[in-house]
Protein backbone atom coordinates (compact mmCIF):
# COMPACT_ATOMS: atom_id res chain seq x y z
CA UNK A 1 0.00 0.00 0.00
CA UNK A 2 2.71 2.48 1.01
CA UNK A 3 4.49 1.75 -2.56
CA UNK A 4 1.30 2.28 -4.58
CA UNK A 5 0.92 5.62 -2.54
CA UNK A 6 4.10 6.77 -3.18
CA UNK A 7 4.00 5.82 -7.13
CA UNK A 8 0.76 7.53 -7.25
CA UNK A 9 2.12 10.83 -5.17
CA UNK A 10 5.23 11.03 -7.80
CA UNK A 11 2.88 10.66 -10.89
CA UNK A 12 0.68 13.28 -9.73
CA UNK A 13 3.71 15.42 -8.51
CA UNK A 14 5.46 14.69 -12.07
CA UNK A 15 2.00 15.69 -13.69
CA UNK A 16 0.74 18.41 -11.50
CA UNK A 17 -0.33 21.07 -14.14
CA UNK A 18 -1.83 18.25 -16.30
CA UNK A 19 -3.66 17.47 -12.77
CA UNK A 20 -4.81 20.97 -12.26
CA UNK A 21 -6.33 21.03 -15.68
CA UNK A 22 -8.14 18.07 -15.16
CA UNK A 23 -9.22 19.76 -12.17
CA UNK A 24 -10.17 22.67 -13.82
CA UNK A 25 -12.16 20.92 -16.95
CA UNK A 26 -14.15 18.51 -14.16
CA UNK A 27 -15.22 21.64 -12.60
CA UNK A 28 -16.13 23.72 -15.55
CA UNK A 29 -18.01 20.68 -17.23
CA UNK A 30 -20.28 19.76 -13.13
CA UNK A 31 -20.89 23.47 -13.22
CA UNK A 32 -23.01 23.24 -16.37
CA UNK A 33 -24.82 20.12 -15.91
CA UNK A 34 -25.56 21.65 -12.28
CA UNK A 35 -27.03 24.99 -13.84
CA UNK A 36 -28.85 22.98 -16.52
CA UNK A 37 -30.63 21.28 -13.77
CA UNK A 38 -31.16 23.75 -11.37
CA UNK A 39 -35.01 24.04 -10.25
CA UNK A 40 -37.06 27.13 -10.21
CA UNK A 41 -35.34 28.90 -13.39
CA UNK A 42 -36.45 29.64 -16.48
CA UNK A 43 -34.13 27.34 -19.43
CA UNK A 44 -30.49 28.29 -19.57
CA UNK A 45 -28.75 29.89 -22.72
CA UNK A 46 -25.07 28.78 -23.70
CA UNK A 47 -23.69 31.69 -23.08
CA UNK A 48 -25.34 32.13 -19.80
CA UNK A 49 -24.41 29.02 -18.57
CA UNK A 50 -20.57 29.32 -19.70
CA UNK A 51 -20.30 33.07 -18.17
CA UNK A 52 -21.83 31.66 -14.87
CA UNK A 53 -20.13 28.49 -14.33
CA UNK A 54 -16.66 30.48 -15.00
CA UNK A 55 -17.86 32.67 -12.63
CA UNK A 56 -17.11 29.55 -10.16
CA UNK A 57 -13.20 30.01 -10.40
CA UNK A 58 -13.26 33.02 -8.98
CA UNK A 59 -15.43 32.28 -6.24
CA UNK A 60 -18.72 34.08 -7.47
CA UNK A 61 -21.27 31.89 -6.08
CA UNK A 62 -23.80 34.61 -7.46
CA UNK A 63 -26.09 33.10 -10.45
CA UNK A 64 -27.75 36.17 -10.94
CA UNK A 65 -30.41 37.09 -7.79
CA UNK A 66 -31.83 34.24 -7.33
CA UNK A 67 -33.51 34.48 -3.97
CA UNK A 68 -32.48 30.50 -3.22
CA UNK A 69 -29.45 28.94 -2.56
CA UNK A 70 -29.28 26.91 -5.72
CA UNK A 71 -26.06 24.39 -3.90
CA UNK A 72 -28.71 22.17 -2.39
CA UNK A 73 -31.93 19.98 -3.24
CA UNK A 74 -29.63 17.15 -4.49
CA UNK A 75 -27.61 18.86 -7.10
CA UNK A 76 -24.34 17.77 -6.16
CA UNK A 77 -22.51 18.69 -9.86
CA UNK A 78 -23.27 22.46 -9.17
CA UNK A 79 -22.10 21.46 -5.42
CA UNK A 80 -18.58 19.55 -6.80
CA UNK A 81 -18.07 22.82 -9.40
CA UNK A 82 -18.43 25.08 -6.56
CA UNK A 83 -15.77 23.60 -4.72
CA UNK A 84 -13.58 21.81 -7.54
CA UNK A 85 -13.35 25.12 -9.55
CA UNK A 86 -11.72 27.87 -6.98
CA UNK A 87 -9.50 24.77 -5.39
CA UNK A 88 -8.24 24.26 -9.15
CA UNK A 89 -7.83 28.02 -9.34
CA UNK A 90 -6.11 28.20 -6.16
CA UNK A 91 -3.52 25.52 -7.50
CA UNK A 92 -3.00 26.84 -10.95
CA UNK A 93 -1.69 30.51 -8.83
CA UNK A 94 0.20 28.20 -5.96
CA UNK A 95 1.93 26.64 -8.28
CA UNK A 96 2.81 29.43 -10.83
CA UNK A 97 3.81 31.15 -7.99
CA UNK A 98 5.83 28.86 -6.63
CA UNK A 99 7.54 28.10 -10.33
CA UNK A 100 8.22 32.05 -10.32
CA UNK A 101 10.18 32.20 -6.93
CA UNK A 102 11.95 29.01 -7.82
CA UNK A 103 13.32 30.74 -10.99
CA UNK A 104 13.95 33.49 -8.82
CA UNK A 105 15.95 31.57 -6.69
CA UNK A 106 17.57 29.49 -8.77
CA UNK A 107 19.06 32.90 -11.16
CA UNK A 108 20.21 34.35 -7.69
CA UNK A 109 22.21 30.59 -7.04
CA UNK A 110 23.83 31.36 -10.14
CA UNK A 111 24.57 34.65 -9.89
CA UNK A 112 27.52 33.53 -6.96
CA UNK A 113 28.45 30.50 -8.67
CA UNK A 114 31.98 29.97 -10.76
CA UNK A 115 33.75 27.26 -11.78
CA UNK A 116 30.51 25.74 -12.47
CA UNK A 117 29.15 23.43 -15.31
CA UNK A 118 26.93 24.97 -18.42
CA UNK A 119 25.16 22.21 -20.61
CA UNK A 120 23.03 23.45 -23.41
CA UNK A 121 20.71 20.90 -24.55
CA UNK A 122 18.71 18.34 -22.10
CA UNK A 123 18.46 15.42 -24.62
CA UNK A 124 19.47 12.29 -23.90
CA UNK A 125 23.50 13.27 -24.03
CA UNK A 126 22.97 16.10 -21.73
CA UNK A 127 21.02 14.20 -19.24
CA UNK A 128 23.29 12.21 -19.06
CA UNK A 129 26.39 13.70 -18.66
CA UNK A 130 24.93 16.51 -16.16
CA UNK A 131 24.22 13.41 -13.97
CA UNK A 132 27.94 12.17 -14.27
CA UNK A 133 29.14 15.93 -13.33
CA UNK A 134 26.86 15.85 -10.65
CA UNK A 135 28.68 12.64 -9.63
CA UNK A 136 31.92 13.90 -9.32
CA UNK A 137 30.22 16.98 -7.02
CA UNK A 138 30.25 19.60 -9.80
CA UNK A 139 27.72 22.43 -9.70
CA UNK A 140 25.53 21.80 -13.02
CA UNK A 141 23.22 24.29 -15.14
CA UNK A 142 21.25 22.91 -17.90
CA UNK A 143 20.22 25.21 -20.52
CA UNK A 144 17.05 23.69 -22.58
CA UNK A 145 14.10 24.89 -25.32
CA UNK A 146 11.40 22.64 -23.82
CA UNK A 147 12.02 21.20 -20.80
CA UNK A 148 10.82 17.62 -20.07
CA UNK A 149 8.86 17.80 -16.68
CA UNK A 150 10.29 14.17 -15.97
CA UNK A 151 13.73 15.17 -16.76
CA UNK A 152 13.82 18.62 -15.29
CA UNK A 153 12.15 16.73 -11.83
CA UNK A 154 15.14 14.17 -12.25
CA UNK A 155 18.06 16.53 -12.42
CA UNK A 156 16.82 18.70 -10.25
CA UNK A 157 16.35 16.45 -7.40
CA UNK A 158 19.89 15.99 -7.96
CA UNK A 159 20.92 19.27 -7.36
CA UNK A 160 20.93 20.40 -11.28
CA UNK A 161 19.41 24.21 -12.37
CA UNK A 162 17.31 24.31 -14.96
CA UNK A 163 17.25 27.40 -17.47
CA UNK A 164 14.79 27.50 -20.01
CA UNK A 165 15.45 29.19 -23.26
CA UNK A 166 17.35 29.19 -26.30
CA UNK A 167 20.95 28.33 -25.73
CA UNK A 168 22.13 30.78 -28.45
CA UNK A 169 20.51 34.07 -26.37
CA UNK A 170 23.20 36.11 -24.96
CA UNK A 171 20.75 36.41 -22.23
CA UNK A 172 20.52 33.36 -21.21
CA UNK A 173 23.80 32.34 -21.25
CA UNK A 174 24.47 35.48 -19.41
CA UNK A 175 21.99 34.03 -16.66
CA UNK A 176 23.59 30.87 -16.31
CA UNK A 177 27.41 32.58 -16.27
CA UNK A 178 28.89 31.24 -19.04
CA UNK A 179 31.92 33.70 -18.15
CA UNK A 180 32.50 32.04 -14.78
CA UNK A 181 32.22 28.90 -15.85
CA UNK A 182 34.71 26.01 -15.67
CA UNK A 183 33.10 24.00 -18.23
CA UNK A 184 30.59 24.62 -21.50
CA UNK A 185 29.04 22.01 -23.18
CA UNK A 186 26.65 22.24 -26.11
CA UNK A 187 24.38 19.15 -26.99
CA UNK A 188 21.83 20.63 -28.76
CA UNK A 189 20.20 18.47 -31.82
CA UNK A 190 21.95 21.64 -33.81
CA UNK A 191 25.74 21.53 -34.52
CA UNK A 192 25.30 25.46 -35.52
CA UNK A 193 23.65 26.27 -32.16
CA UNK A 194 26.65 23.99 -30.97
CA UNK A 195 29.28 26.39 -32.03
CA UNK A 196 27.80 29.53 -31.38
CA UNK A 197 27.71 28.54 -28.34
CA UNK A 198 31.14 27.25 -28.10
CA UNK A 199 32.16 30.81 -29.66
CA UNK A 200 30.19 32.86 -27.42
CA UNK A 201 31.99 30.60 -24.67
CA UNK A 202 35.57 32.10 -26.01
CA UNK A 203 35.06 35.43 -25.79
CA UNK A 204 34.66 35.79 -21.78
CA UNK A 205 36.81 38.76 -21.27
CA UNK A 206 37.49 38.09 -17.47
CA UNK A 207 40.79 35.98 -18.25
CA UNK A 208 38.86 32.75 -16.25
CA UNK A 209 40.25 29.52 -17.62
CA UNK A 210 37.54 27.03 -19.02
CA UNK A 211 36.54 24.33 -21.44
CA UNK A 212 34.01 24.79 -23.92
CA UNK A 213 33.00 21.63 -25.74
CA UNK A 214 30.62 21.49 -28.54
CA UNK A 215 28.89 17.77 -30.24
CA UNK A 216 29.28 17.48 -34.25
CA UNK A 217 30.02 15.45 -36.19
CA UNK A 218 33.40 14.68 -38.15
CA UNK A 219 32.43 15.73 -41.83
CA UNK A 220 30.86 19.35 -39.56
CA UNK A 221 34.24 19.50 -37.02
CA UNK A 222 37.04 19.19 -39.81
CA UNK A 223 35.59 22.69 -41.74
CA UNK A 224 36.58 24.78 -37.95
CA UNK A 225 39.48 22.73 -36.21
CA UNK A 226 41.61 24.82 -37.76
CA UNK A 227 40.31 27.98 -36.96
CA UNK A 228 40.57 30.29 -33.91
CA UNK A 229 39.57 29.40 -31.21
CA UNK A 230 39.31 25.62 -32.20
CA UNK A 231 43.21 25.50 -33.01
CA UNK A 232 44.46 27.75 -29.21
CA UNK A 233 47.10 30.30 -29.52
CA UNK A 234 49.00 31.12 -26.45
CA UNK A 235 47.04 33.28 -23.62
CA UNK A 236 43.76 31.94 -25.11
CA UNK A 237 41.83 31.26 -21.54
CA UNK A 238 39.25 29.07 -23.12
CA UNK A 239 40.73 25.99 -24.43
CA UNK A 240 37.35 24.99 -27.12
CA UNK A 241 36.67 21.67 -29.45
CA UNK A 242 34.64 19.43 -30.85
CA UNK A 243 33.29 16.03 -30.21
CA UNK A 244 31.63 13.21 -30.87
CA UNK A 245 30.00 10.58 -28.40
CA UNK A 246 29.57 8.32 -31.34
CA UNK A 247 33.07 8.60 -31.69
CA UNK A 248 34.36 8.09 -28.18
CA UNK A 249 32.06 5.20 -28.38
CA UNK A 250 33.26 2.96 -31.13
CA UNK A 251 37.07 4.10 -29.38
CA UNK A 252 36.31 2.43 -26.33
CA UNK A 253 34.73 -0.91 -27.86
CA UNK A 254 37.45 -1.03 -30.21
CA UNK A 255 39.97 -0.57 -27.68
CA UNK A 256 38.31 -2.88 -25.36
CA UNK A 257 38.42 -6.03 -27.98
CA UNK A 258 41.16 -5.42 -30.38
CA UNK A 259 43.84 -5.86 -28.51
CA UNK A 260 43.42 -9.44 -27.29
CA UNK A 261 43.18 -10.74 -31.27
CA UNK A 262 46.85 -9.47 -31.30
CA UNK A 263 48.61 -12.53 -30.47
CA UNK A 264 45.87 -14.94 -32.23
CA UNK A 265 46.42 -13.08 -35.70
CA UNK A 266 50.57 -13.19 -35.28
CA UNK A 267 50.65 -16.72 -34.59
CA UNK A 268 48.46 -17.50 -37.77
CA UNK A 269 49.92 -14.65 -39.54
CA UNK A 270 46.69 -12.91 -40.85
CA UNK A 271 44.44 -9.83 -40.72
CA UNK A 272 41.18 -10.03 -38.69
CA UNK A 273 37.96 -10.58 -39.86
CA UNK A 274 35.23 -8.19 -38.90
CA UNK A 275 31.72 -7.79 -39.36
CA UNK A 276 30.10 -4.85 -38.87
CA UNK A 277 25.66 -4.78 -39.39
CA UNK A 278 23.00 -2.40 -39.34
CA UNK A 279 21.60 1.29 -39.49
CA UNK A 280 22.99 3.15 -36.39
CA UNK A 281 24.69 6.39 -36.34
CA UNK A 282 27.75 5.17 -34.53
CA UNK A 283 28.79 2.53 -37.65
CA UNK A 284 30.50 5.67 -39.58
CA UNK A 285 33.19 6.16 -36.77
CA UNK A 286 33.39 2.08 -35.59
CA UNK A 287 34.26 1.84 -39.40
CA UNK A 288 36.94 4.72 -39.11
CA UNK A 289 38.46 3.23 -35.55
CA UNK A 290 38.69 -0.46 -36.82
CA UNK A 291 40.39 0.37 -40.15
CA UNK A 292 43.16 1.95 -38.01
CA UNK A 293 43.15 -0.17 -35.01
CA UNK A 294 43.34 -3.62 -36.48
CA UNK A 295 46.47 -2.94 -38.36
CA UNK A 296 48.49 -6.13 -36.44
CA UNK A 297 51.43 -7.30 -38.08
CA UNK A 298 52.87 -7.26 -41.75
CA UNK A 299 50.90 -7.03 -44.93
CA UNK A 300 47.96 -8.40 -43.45
CA UNK A 301 45.15 -6.11 -43.54
CA UNK A 302 41.94 -6.02 -41.79
CA UNK A 303 38.79 -7.69 -43.73
CA UNK A 304 35.86 -5.61 -42.76
CA UNK A 305 32.50 -7.13 -43.81
CA UNK A 306 30.20 -4.23 -43.85
CA UNK A 307 25.84 -4.95 -44.22
CA UNK A 308 23.47 -1.72 -44.06
CA UNK A 309 19.97 -0.56 -45.77
CA UNK A 310 22.01 3.17 -46.30
CA UNK A 311 25.20 3.49 -48.01
CA UNK A 312 24.92 7.00 -48.17
CA UNK A 313 24.68 8.04 -44.58
CA UNK A 314 27.84 6.01 -44.18
CA UNK A 315 29.50 7.49 -46.89
CA UNK A 316 29.19 10.55 -45.23
CA UNK A 317 31.06 9.30 -42.07
CA UNK A 318 33.40 7.01 -43.51
CA UNK A 319 35.72 7.54 -46.80
CA UNK A 320 34.06 4.18 -48.34
CA UNK A 321 35.48 5.90 -51.61
CA UNK A 322 38.51 7.66 -50.21
CA UNK A 323 41.22 6.12 -53.42
CA UNK A 324 43.63 5.17 -50.89
CA UNK A 325 41.27 3.29 -48.95
CA UNK A 326 42.34 -0.59 -50.73
CA UNK A 327 45.79 0.01 -48.67
CA UNK A 328 44.86 -0.15 -45.42
CA UNK A 329 41.10 -2.44 -45.54
CA UNK A 330 39.31 -4.99 -47.54
CA UNK A 331 35.92 -3.52 -47.57
CA UNK A 332 33.20 -5.82 -48.42
CA UNK A 333 29.80 -4.20 -48.43
CA UNK A 334 26.28 -5.80 -48.96
CA UNK A 335 23.37 -3.86 -49.12
CA UNK A 336 20.23 -5.15 -48.17
CA UNK A 337 16.80 -4.11 -46.52
CA UNK A 338 16.40 -4.53 -42.66
CA UNK A 339 13.77 -7.31 -42.85
CA UNK A 340 16.64 -9.06 -44.89
CA UNK A 341 19.50 -8.13 -43.16
CA UNK A 342 17.80 -9.39 -39.63
CA UNK A 343 17.50 -13.07 -40.92
CA UNK A 344 20.70 -12.98 -43.08
CA UNK A 345 22.77 -15.83 -43.19
CA UNK A 346 26.20 -15.42 -42.23
CA UNK A 347 28.26 -17.49 -44.79
CA UNK A 348 26.24 -15.10 -47.85
CA UNK A 349 28.11 -11.97 -46.03
CA UNK A 350 31.34 -12.92 -48.23
CA UNK A 351 34.58 -15.33 -49.17
CA UNK A 352 35.83 -14.38 -45.37
CA UNK A 353 32.86 -15.98 -43.84
CA UNK A 354 32.45 -19.05 -45.79
CA UNK A 355 35.78 -20.59 -44.90
CA UNK A 356 36.67 -18.91 -41.70
CA UNK A 357 34.21 -17.06 -38.54
CA UNK A 358 34.66 -13.74 -37.83
CA UNK A 359 36.63 -12.54 -35.22
CA UNK A 360 34.45 -9.69 -33.89
CA UNK A 361 30.90 -8.94 -34.68
CA UNK A 362 29.54 -5.82 -34.44
CA UNK A 363 25.54 -4.83 -34.62
CA UNK A 364 24.02 -1.26 -34.28
CA UNK A 365 21.21 -0.11 -35.24
CA UNK A 366 18.84 3.01 -34.66
CA UNK A 367 16.29 0.63 -33.34
CA UNK A 368 17.33 -1.03 -30.03
CA UNK A 369 14.75 -4.27 -31.03
CA UNK A 370 16.49 -4.50 -34.61
CA UNK A 371 19.69 -4.75 -32.25
CA UNK A 372 18.34 -7.11 -30.35
CA UNK A 373 17.13 -9.55 -33.44
CA UNK A 374 20.01 -8.96 -35.78
CA UNK A 375 22.59 -9.49 -33.03
CA UNK A 376 21.09 -12.90 -31.72
CA UNK A 377 20.53 -14.19 -35.27
CA UNK A 378 24.32 -13.85 -35.78
CA UNK A 379 24.82 -15.41 -32.18
CA UNK A 380 22.95 -18.53 -33.45
CA UNK A 381 25.42 -18.85 -36.59
CA UNK A 382 28.77 -17.50 -34.61
CA UNK A 383 31.10 -19.77 -33.06
CA UNK A 384 31.38 -20.76 -29.03
CA UNK A 385 34.53 -18.12 -28.81
CA UNK A 386 33.10 -15.78 -31.34
CA UNK A 387 32.01 -12.51 -29.40
CA UNK A 388 28.87 -10.30 -31.24
CA UNK A 389 28.51 -7.00 -29.44
CA UNK A 390 25.43 -5.12 -29.75
CA UNK A 391 25.63 -1.31 -29.27
CA UNK A 392 21.87 0.04 -28.03
CA UNK A 393 20.56 3.72 -28.80
CA UNK A 394 20.52 5.73 -25.48
CA UNK A 395 16.52 6.90 -26.02
CA UNK A 396 14.96 3.68 -24.80
CA UNK A 397 17.74 2.68 -21.82
CA UNK A 398 17.22 -0.46 -22.79
CA UNK A 399 20.41 -1.45 -20.82
CA UNK A 400 19.10 0.18 -17.96
CA UNK A 401 15.61 -1.62 -17.83
CA UNK A 402 17.21 -4.92 -18.01
CA UNK A 403 19.30 -4.10 -15.02
CA UNK A 404 16.88 -2.66 -13.24
CA UNK A 405 13.80 -4.82 -13.53
CA UNK A 406 15.48 -8.46 -14.48
CA UNK A 407 18.44 -7.72 -12.88
CA UNK A 408 20.57 -9.33 -15.41
CA UNK A 409 22.20 -6.50 -17.75
CA UNK A 410 23.30 -8.95 -20.47
CA UNK A 411 19.99 -11.24 -21.00
CA UNK A 412 21.36 -12.47 -24.44
CA UNK A 413 23.58 -15.53 -24.13
CA UNK A 414 26.80 -14.91 -26.26
CA UNK A 415 25.75 -11.54 -26.45
CA UNK A 416 27.59 -8.35 -25.12
CA UNK A 417 25.05 -5.40 -25.08
CA UNK A 418 26.01 -1.67 -24.62
CA UNK A 419 24.90 1.71 -23.82
CA UNK A 420 26.61 3.65 -26.40
CA UNK A 421 25.39 6.73 -24.68
CA UNK A 422 27.24 5.64 -21.59
CA UNK A 423 30.23 4.90 -23.43
CA UNK A 424 30.80 7.68 -25.35
CA UNK A 425 29.28 11.03 -23.23
CA UNK A 426 30.62 10.07 -19.69
CA UNK A 427 32.51 13.36 -17.26
CA UNK A 428 35.71 11.09 -17.42
CA UNK A 429 35.98 10.98 -21.48
CA UNK A 430 33.99 14.21 -22.45
CA UNK A 431 35.42 16.84 -19.48
CA UNK A 432 38.46 15.62 -18.19
CA UNK A 433 39.34 13.44 -21.16
CA UNK A 434 40.99 10.19 -19.46
CA UNK A 435 41.54 8.99 -22.69
CA UNK A 436 43.56 11.68 -23.89
CA UNK A 437 46.43 11.47 -21.71
CA UNK A 438 48.43 9.14 -23.49
CA UNK A 439 47.86 10.80 -26.32
CA UNK A 440 48.86 14.02 -25.03
CA UNK A 441 52.33 12.12 -23.54
CA UNK A 442 53.06 11.07 -27.33
CA UNK A 443 52.85 13.84 -28.56
CA UNK A 444 54.92 15.82 -25.99
CA UNK A 445 57.92 13.18 -26.14
CA UNK A 446 57.42 14.17 -30.06
CA UNK A 447 57.45 17.79 -29.47
CA UNK A 448 60.74 17.55 -27.27
CA UNK A 449 62.64 15.49 -29.62
CA UNK A 450 61.47 18.38 -32.14
CA UNK A 451 63.19 21.12 -30.47
CA UNK A 452 66.29 19.17 -29.54
CA UNK A 453 66.40 18.47 -33.12
CA UNK A 454 66.22 22.50 -33.73
CA UNK A 455 62.57 22.79 -34.59
CA UNK A 456 60.98 26.10 -32.78
CA UNK A 457 57.17 25.99 -31.41
CA UNK A 458 54.97 27.17 -34.48
CA UNK A 459 57.53 25.74 -37.64
CA UNK A 460 54.72 23.49 -38.70
CA UNK A 461 51.34 22.56 -37.70
CA UNK A 462 52.31 19.80 -35.52
CA UNK A 463 54.86 21.86 -33.23
CA UNK A 464 52.14 23.54 -30.95
CA UNK A 465 50.90 22.62 -27.55
CA UNK A 466 48.21 20.05 -27.07
CA UNK A 467 46.19 22.55 -26.18
CA UNK A 468 47.18 24.75 -29.63
CA UNK A 469 47.15 21.63 -32.04
CA UNK A 470 44.79 21.19 -34.75
CA UNK A 471 41.79 18.78 -34.40
CA UNK A 472 43.19 16.05 -36.54
CA UNK A 473 46.64 15.94 -35.43
CA UNK A 474 45.50 15.30 -32.11
CA UNK A 475 43.44 12.45 -33.35
CA UNK A 476 46.74 11.00 -34.88
CA UNK A 477 47.84 10.96 -31.64
CA UNK A 478 44.85 9.48 -29.78
CA UNK A 479 45.22 6.41 -32.58
CA UNK A 480 48.51 5.88 -31.65
CA UNK A 481 47.84 5.80 -28.35
CA UNK A 482 45.05 3.26 -28.51
CA UNK A 483 47.06 1.01 -30.61
CA UNK A 484 49.75 1.18 -28.20
CA UNK A 485 48.14 -2.14 -26.56
CA UNK A 486 48.41 -3.84 -29.72
CA UNK A 487 51.87 -3.42 -30.24
CA UNK A 488 52.34 -4.52 -26.47
CA UNK A 489 50.35 -8.03 -26.44
CA UNK A 490 52.70 -8.63 -29.57
CA UNK A 491 55.78 -7.75 -28.16
CA UNK A 492 55.26 -9.53 -25.23
CA UNK A 493 55.51 -12.62 -27.25
CA UNK A 494 58.40 -11.66 -29.64
CA UNK A 495 60.96 -8.58 -29.31
CA UNK A 496 63.04 -9.71 -32.17
CA UNK A 497 64.04 -7.30 -35.51
CA UNK A 498 61.93 -9.51 -37.89
CA UNK A 499 58.54 -8.84 -35.30
CA UNK A 500 59.79 -5.33 -35.00
CA UNK A 501 59.64 -4.79 -38.87
CA UNK A 502 56.53 -6.28 -39.07
CA UNK A 503 54.91 -4.37 -36.64
CA UNK A 504 56.72 -1.39 -38.57
CA UNK A 505 54.64 -2.29 -41.52
CA UNK A 506 51.56 -2.15 -39.53
CA UNK A 507 52.42 0.99 -38.04
CA UNK A 508 52.58 2.42 -41.48
CA UNK A 509 49.29 1.17 -42.46
CA UNK A 510 47.60 2.55 -39.42
CA UNK A 511 48.72 5.74 -39.48
CA UNK A 512 47.48 6.10 -43.08
CA UNK A 513 44.51 4.72 -41.94
CA UNK A 514 43.81 7.62 -39.73
CA UNK A 515 44.88 9.94 -41.75
CA UNK A 516 42.17 8.82 -44.78
CA UNK A 517 39.41 8.93 -42.24
CA UNK A 518 40.26 12.56 -40.91
CA UNK A 519 40.57 13.76 -44.44
CA UNK A 520 43.85 13.70 -45.67
CA UNK A 521 44.76 12.68 -49.74
CA UNK A 522 47.82 11.47 -51.74
CA UNK A 523 50.00 14.10 -53.46
CA UNK A 524 53.34 14.46 -54.57
CA UNK A 525 54.46 16.59 -52.11
CA UNK A 526 53.23 17.33 -48.26
CA UNK A 527 50.95 20.32 -47.61
CA UNK A 528 49.49 20.22 -43.72
CA UNK A 529 46.86 23.18 -44.47
CA UNK A 530 45.24 21.20 -47.02
CA UNK A 531 46.04 17.88 -45.70
CA UNK A 532 47.67 16.15 -48.65
CA UNK A 533 50.76 13.82 -48.16
CA UNK A 534 53.05 11.95 -49.98
CA UNK A 535 53.21 8.59 -48.28
CA UNK A 536 49.88 7.14 -48.59
CA UNK A 537 52.29 4.08 -50.44
CA UNK A 538 52.75 0.80 -49.62
CA UNK A 539 55.25 0.72 -46.50
CA UNK A 540 57.91 -1.37 -49.74
CA UNK A 541 57.51 2.40 -51.08
CA UNK A 542 58.79 4.40 -48.47
CA UNK A 543 62.01 6.16 -47.69
CA UNK A 544 64.08 4.24 -45.09
CA UNK A 545 64.43 7.37 -43.18
CA UNK A 546 60.38 7.35 -42.99
CA UNK A 547 60.54 3.16 -42.51
CA UNK A 548 62.73 4.03 -39.53
CA UNK A 549 60.40 6.25 -37.56
CA UNK A 550 57.64 3.83 -37.94
CA UNK A 551 59.91 1.34 -36.56
CA UNK A 552 60.78 3.75 -34.06
CA UNK A 553 57.18 4.42 -33.15
CA UNK A 554 57.11 0.26 -32.58
CA UNK A 555 60.23 0.62 -29.84
CA UNK A 556 58.81 3.11 -27.71
CA UNK A 557 56.27 0.33 -27.14
CA UNK A 558 58.35 -1.72 -25.62
CA UNK A 559 58.44 1.42 -22.60
CA UNK A 560 55.35 0.03 -21.50
CA UNK A 561 56.80 -3.96 -21.33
Amino acid sequence: MRKLFKTCFTVIWRHQWAVVGALAVTAFALGLVGLFRLEGRRPWSWPDAIYFSLRLFWGNYDLGGDEFSPYGNGNWQLWAAAFLAPASTTLAVVKAAAQSVAKRVDLWRLYHWKDHAVICGAGERGYHLALSLRRKRMPVAVVDREEAPEKVDELRSHGVLTIRGNATDPAILAAARVDRAAVVVALTPSVEANLEVVLAASRRANGVPGKAFGYAPRSFATMFEGQQPFRGCEGQAVECCFFDHNATAARVLVSKYAPGLGPTLFREQRGARILVAGDGEVLPELLGVLSAQCQFTGSHIPHITLVTDDEDAIARGFPIYHPQISLVVDLQKHLMPMAQMLSVSMKALGKSATTQPFDLVFVACREDGDTLTLATNFAQQASADQSVIAGLTPSTQLEQKFERYFKNPQPLECVTLYNLLTLGCEERDVVRRELDQKAKEIHMKYFEERQKEGAKKGDSLAMHAWEDLRGDFRESNRSAADHMAIKVQILQISQSDQTIELLAEAEHRRWMAERIVSGWRHAPSRNDHKRLHHNFVPYAALSEGDREKDRENVRKALADI
